[in-house]
């Protein structure tokens, strides 16, 4: 699955407001299911945060850009 039409500009804001702290990178389960199954998606959308290759955070369900925004807030290192 794609990011849903109205994901698409949220996810290109983010990372464009992101840049330089975070990669941002969006999947599509459906043309590669196995990253579905390694990530052990239940439920879409869904935002997984990762640090140093580790899963840091996980939220799943359609959200505003304020709130995925706050969401990344709280997992980024304030010495960064």
């Amino acid at each position: 699955m794609r990011p849903l039409p109205g994901d698409e500009p949220i996810i290109e804001e983010v990372a464009a407001e992101y840049a330089g702290e975070i990669a941002v990178r969006a999947a599509d389960i459906e043309a590669d299911p196995a990253i579905a199954e390694r990530l052990a998606v239940r439920g879409i959308p869904l935002l997984v945060l990762f640090r140093g290759g580790a899963e840091v955070g996980r939220v799943s369900g359609v959200m505003s850009k304020t709130r995925v925004c706050a969401f990344i807030d709280g997992h980024l290192d304030p010495a960064q």
